[in-house]
């Protein structure tokens, strides 16, 4: 990557960030992405694709590499951004243009269909636009090729991406394949929303999007030709087989006025004829009256005619499924539907791979629900009330507050809209509460499933869908009387059965039937009667299958003493895996019994009782007990806390968290400690008193600092909701550390940049509520990197993030009319001559020596003023300033300037020059800036004048006072307000307060150069606007002197700029007595050796003088001046020499100029004194330009103009004849009507 330079991001996607990025020592530009390495498979499968296309419509390939963090890829460079950007902008497109962006992308699928490659992932955030307006379609992620999909393991599932919105029906099924065919339809879909401006079928459903793809017929599109809707019907027929083909697509009538696809070779697609095998197969096993009720469908509905073997309630789980296994530690609640967040969300509909974890969660088995909405009122946080009364309760704040309190009418009158979130809502995410298994969860266990031998078993088996199907037939019920005395009698092979037993029980519908039945007896019975160690682990694990699995459970049930034959086999047994087993069954157990206490409180005979909660306790704080046992007690636990208040609020103690907090900090196990981090959150939660407890036992300050630092995502999660509730209701000693902690409020915004989004947000919350409780936080935020990744939170996708920071945006918002308020007392304490409060000087000052020797430090409450400086640096916050009474505020510091350190000052004025460069906000507030701050700038600056001539000092200030109105008035008088009775009462003020007053006082030598420089830009921005109103006062006032003598000693860009206006507006007479052409010729010399970038604004003085000379004529045909210039104006020609070389500059402005210059001396020069003016390098130049840069029109025209002169005024000039005639032979095909012109004369006058 030493190779190029990076510039600007240009894109970013969910693991990608691209750059405008170059070549060194090129001129060429570049698309640099740079990925995370954990998309190392996508890079490489795209790599592997896209190195050998070569194609106008498919973007190109460079080079792809790996550094130590990121892989990078090279592409080609495409301005016009993405085809997504476009329609958002346009929404719809005219029938002509929508016709040739189709063309562009079905050249572009024809080259990939024939190299063998589907693209699979065809949508407008896909498809570039380079310079010219030509399509690209780049991102080849998701593309595969042919030959790897024939020789993929059979029978393998295929992982199955794409944006849903834009896949074909197809590929809904479950054995539904990529083919050319699914390309079509993507394109299809492609062309109907760039006539539209969306998509033909649009859902944040997955399952309504789905059915619309499977169901509705496309609309057609209004104002379209009839080829277009025919086309677009036809690459949208939902029936595959009926879909258009390549050979039938270029030659559609749509295409009529463009030039054809060309016939190429499109190769086979066995994978897709397999496909089709089979869907033949399926529809001939259909009998006879099912054929007919198709047929009847197919003639009512012709999209029916798709195979309508879609489930779509196992894609959203895939979905869910996937999505979580790629988040890793961020919890996904899974829900029947899938909610899509916008049109080109990628998604993964694939089922399993072979080591994805087979489990199934919860939410479809034994009461394990994701909480419900009425147990989250339970647990919102009302924050609005905790400010007014910060005490430590004993009660939970779910309980000890009634649903919802938060403050509407505080929402209303801080002018919020009603989609603003309340942060009490926002306090837990859904995945705060979500719950795994404990039985058979292999992120606690990874075990291995024992095959049974069938041949071994003393009755026939079945398999586990014959079971669930038949669960009320009689050969069923008779065949779990046949399991039951086979394992009641004694010589029988119990584990051979109960391994066959297993595999059928993992039902709810089955695992209801056995549950409530004399088989729970038989298994704790066995459980303590036999001596087989294997044995017993399958007991355990059937145990808590059974309950697991169970949706229903008799009260008897709780009457069998279950907790106390598992705790007796825990305690007694050596095994460690049948501890395990029997441990994961009591914690299957004791859930469905917290589940069961919270739908029923007075139904007690679910109740745990105290001997297992001291059981529990005793096996986390168990130095000796295995670890996977205090693994599957601290799940039981995690999960009870979770979902059941009344039962969880029975370990939301001191003593479970202390146990907790201690397995936490000794545990090796990151799993392990993962869910003790999370059970200490479910009870802080419960118990919202408990907070300190654990935070204390955490290792306080720095322990908290240390796990938010090095825990993984999940641990840092419910860290932080503990910590948000310490800082919500505890005043203590460790909250105040906390508030004032530099270091812990670092590490919080660091956490800004977290992969996980619950993180994310949970940290914006952190933020807020530390801001609410201790607004002198954010003279510490303002040290750190926060408001520097406030622009980056503010364009973070995820919904959780935007309903966070919207808040933290209005509070930071609200905020500054305080902030404010404090500042204007402060100065106003100090400038009564009060000793300002440095109390509450930031101990960041005190521990940051490098900071402070960059920033000047402040002290007391003027640190805000570093905070405000913070805010207007802040895209995010900046606007929020220019409220006209925040405005007035800020600028009414400036009477106190006098009395202020020059630290303070300093800071002030920085802060005040980061406004101005809002200039929209500036002009907003025109009346208020042009009325009330510039006058009082100068009257600020004339104190600093007056004072620095008593005491010799102040320079910076003026400076400052200077550059503050030069920000101020650059954007009235460059704006086209000229004429405007405002501009022109500003221009009658300044000519009386500031040239006629201030000026000449401001160019004294004394005075340093950087204030000089500093005056007279802004004098110059007054001349620019009115120069000749402007140059006369000066001449009055003469303070053209100073000006001259400025140009004479330091000839910068302004002074430069300001003698060409001086010249402009005098005569010639005065321009001779001011002496500044030969000095100006002197510095056009010096300048052109030197590539110096202000040769402009000498050319501008040459021609001024010129233009006089010349009296004003129109100069476009070549004529001669009649009359003899006088000598003294001869210096110009020493210009005019060096003006050839510019001719060929790229800078338009200038060479246009120059030539305008040259032309002028030629007429001035050409009859009385040619041969001062007449050199053979001249023309040699000229052709030389003409040869290299014939194709560009404006220099051609510049060159060719000054040619003729030359050549029809100067007659030994056409001694080159040849050559001119050669150079000119390049331009014949000119569509330039003034080059053409040009050329014709100077062949005539060569023809003489």
């Amino acid at each position: 990557m030493n190779n190029y330079h990076i510039y600007e991001e240009i894109g970013r996607g969910k693991y990608s960030v691209v750059y405008k990025g170059r070549k060194k020592k090129s001129i060429e530009y570049m698309a640099v992405k740079s990925l995370e390495k954990s998309r190392r498979n996508k890079v490489l499968n795209e790599v592997k694709i896209f190195h050998s296309l070569n194609h106008p419509n498919i973007m190109r390939f460079y080079n792809w590499y790996e550094t130590r963090n990121h892989l990078w890829v090279i592409f080609e460079y495409c301005p016009g951004g993405d085809l997504q950007t476009l329609i958002e902008q346009d929404k719809k497109l005219p029938e002509q243009l929508v016709k040739s962006f189709s063309k562009d992308l079905a050249a572009g699928l024809q080259y990939l269909h024939s190299k063998g490659i589907i693209y699979c992932d065809l949508k407008p955030s896909n498809i570039l636009l380079n310079e010219f307006g030509q399509l690209k379609i780049c991102d080849f992620g998701l593309s595969r090729r042919i030959i790897d999909m024939i020789t993929a393991d059979e029978g393998k599932e295929t992982v199955k991406k794409g944006s849903p919105c834009y896949m074909a029906p197809e590929l809904f099924q479950d054995d539904g394949v990529y083919s050319f065919q699914a390309d079509f339809w993507a394109l299809g879909c492609v062309m109907y929303e760039l006539a539209t401006g969306k998509p033909p079928f649009v859902s944040k459903s997955f399952q309504d999007l789905v059915d619309q793809i499977l169901n509705q017929e496309v609309q057609k599109v209004s104002g379209f030709s009839n080829e277009f809707n025919d086309l677009i019907e036809k690459l949208l027929q939902k029936n595959p087989i009926k879909r258009i083909t390549w050979d039938s697509l270029i030659l559609h009538p749509f295409w009529s006025g463009l030039q054809k696809l060309q016939q190429t070779d499109i190769p086979q697609q066995p994978h897709f004829d397999q496909w089709l095998a089979n869907y033949n197969k399926q529809i001939g096993a259909l009998t006879s009256q099912q054929q007919q009720y198709q047929v009847l469908q197919n003639q009512q509905n012709p999209s029916s005619q798709t195979p309508k073997n879609v489930n779509v309630m196992r894609l959203s789980l895939n979905i869910q499924k996937n999505l979580k296994k790629e988040l890793s530690d961020q919890y996904v609640v899974v829900t029947k539907d899938v909610e899509l967040n916008n049109r080109n969300q990628t998604i993964n509909m694939g089922g399993r791979d072979d080591e994805e974890d087979e489990e199934q969660d919860y939410e479809n088995n034994n009461g394990y629900n994701i909480q419900n909405a009425e147990e989250d009122n339970k647990r919102n946080i009302d924050i609005d009330s905790q400010f007014h009364s910060k005490q430590p309760v004993d009660t939970p704040i779910h309980d000890a507050r009634n649903k919802n309190q938060y403050n509407q009418n505080q929402v209303a009158n801080a002018g919020l809209s009603q989609n603003l979130v309340p942060v009490n809502e926002l306090f837990t995410h859904l995945s705060d509460n979500a719950v795994k298994p404990i039985i058979g969860n292999k992120e606690i266990e990874k075990t291995a499933t024992e095959s049974f031998k069938k041949e071994q078993l003393p009755f026939q088996c079945f398999m586990a869908d014959e079971v669930q199907q038949g669960i009320e037939s009689p050969s069923i019920e008779t065949h779990f009387e046949n399991i039951f005395n086979s394992l009641v009698q004694a010589h029988t092979d119990k584990f051979n059965i109960l391994c066959y037993f297993e595999t059928i029980v993992q039902n709810s519908q089955v695992a209801n039937r056995l549950i409530n039945s004399a088989f729970m007896n038989l298994l704790l019975k066995l459980l303590k009667t036999v001596k087989q160690t294997q044995t017993k682990i399958k007991i355990g694990s059937i145990l808590g299958l059974l309950i697991r699995h169970a949706t229903v459970i008799d009260n008897e049930l709780s009457q069998q003493g279950i907790p106390q034959i598992l705790i007796e086999t825990v305690k007694i047994e050596k095994s460690e895996k049948v501890k395990r087993r029997c441990m994961a069954a009591l914690g299957e157990y004791l859930f469905y019994g917290a589940t069961q206490m919270d739908e029923d409180p007075t139904n007690s005979c679910w109740q745990i009782q105290g001997f297992v909660l001291q059981f529990l306790i005793k096996v986390l704080k168990s130095e000796n007990e295995d670890e996977l046992v205090k693994y599957y007690a601290c799940k039981t636990i995690e999960n009870i806390t979770a979902q059941s208040v009344e039962t969880g609020q029975q370990f939301a103690n001191p003593e479970t968290c202390l146990a907790m907090a201690g397995l936490y900090l000794s545990s090796t196990n990151e799993g392990l400690k993962q869910s003790a981090m999370i059970s200490l959150q479910h009870m802080t939660m419960l118990n919202n008193s408990l907070t300190d407890v654990v935070l204390n036992s955490l290792g306080k300050v720095q322990g908290i600092k240390d796990i938010l630092r090095d825990g993984s995502n999940r641990v840092q999660q419910a860290l932080l909701t503990i910590t948000n509730l310490q800082i919500l209701i505890s005043e203590t000693e460790l909250t105040q550390s906390l508030l004032n902690d530099l270091q812990f409020i670092e590490s919080i915004t660091h956490l800004l940049d977290n992969q996980s989004l619950v993180v994310r947000g949970k940290v914006i919350l952190t933020i807020f509520l530390i801001i609410k409780v201790n607004t002198k936080a954010l003279v510490l935020l303002a040290q750190t990197k926060f408001f520097t990744a406030l622009e980056k939170i503010s364009r973070d996708s995820q919904t959780y993030v935007q309903q966070c920071f919207a808040n933290l945006k209005l509070h930071l918002e609200e905020m500054i009319g305080i902030i404010l308020q404090v500042i204007l007392d402060e100065v106003t304490r100090i400038s009564r001559g009060e000793v300002a409060n440095n109390n509450n000087t930031s101990a960041y000052y005190q521990q940051n020596q490098e900071y402070s020797s960059v920033v000047p430090t402040l002290t007391g409450n003027l640190q805000y003023l570093q905070v405000l400086l913070q805010y207007a640096n802040c895209n995010q916050l900046n606007q929020s300033l220019f409220q006209l009474n925040y405005l007035q505020t800020l600028f009414q510091l400036l009477n106190f300037a006098k009395d202020l350190q020059t630290e303070v000052k300093s800071v002030l004025i920085n802060l005040y020059e980061v406004l101005l460069t809002n200039t929209k906000a500036v002009h907003q507030n025109s009346d208020y800036f042009l009325n009330n701050v510039v006058p009082k700038l100068l009257e600020q600056l004339k104190a600093q004048i007056d004072q620095s001539n008593k005491e010799n000092k102040n320079t910076d200030m003026k400076f400052n006072y200077l550059k503050l109105l030069n920000d101020i008035l650059s954007p009235f008088f460059n704006a086209d307000t000229n004429g405007s009775s405002q501009i022109n009462r500003m221009h009658d003020y300044f000519t009386k307060a500031f040239v006629n007053e201030l000026l000449v006082q401001l160019l004294i030598p004394s005075e340093s150069e950087q204030v000089q420089m500093m005056a007279l830009k802004l004098f110059n921005l007054l001349v620019e606007s009115q120069p000749k109103h402007y140059i006369n006062i000066i001449k009055q006032n003469m303070i053209i002197g100073n000006i001259i003598q400025q140009f004479t000693l330091n000839p910068s860009r302004i002074t430069l700029k300001l003698i060409a206006k001086v010249t402009q507006c005098s005569t010639l007479q005065e321009i001779s007595s001011y002496k500044i052409a030969q000095e100006s010729v002197k510095l056009f010399t010096n300048h052109i050796a030197k590539q110096q970038d202000s040769a402009e604004d000498l050319v501008d003085i040459f021609l001024n003088i010129t233009t006089k000379l010349v009296g004003g004529l129109n100069l476009d045909k070549p004529i001669l001046n009649d009359q003899r210039v006088d000598n003294i104006y001869d210096y110009l020609l020493q210009a005019y020499d060096i003006g050839f070389s510019l001719l060929n500059s790229i800078d338009f402005s200038l060479s246009e100029k120059i030539g305008m210059f040259i032309i002028h001396i030629i007429y001035l020069y050409g009859k009385q004194d040619s041969h001062k003016i007449f050199k053979q390098d001249y023309i040699l130049s000229i052709i030389q330009t003409i040869n290299q840069y014939h194709m560009v029109n404006t220099m051609m025209r510049r060159n060719t103009r000054v040619l003729n002169w030359i050549i029809q005024l100067i007659p030994q000039a056409r001694d080159l004849k040849e050559s001119i005639i050669f150079a000119l032979d390049r331009l014949k095909n000119t569509d330039d009507s003034k080059i053409s012109v040009n050329i014709s004369e100077i062949k005539i006058a060569l023809s003489k």
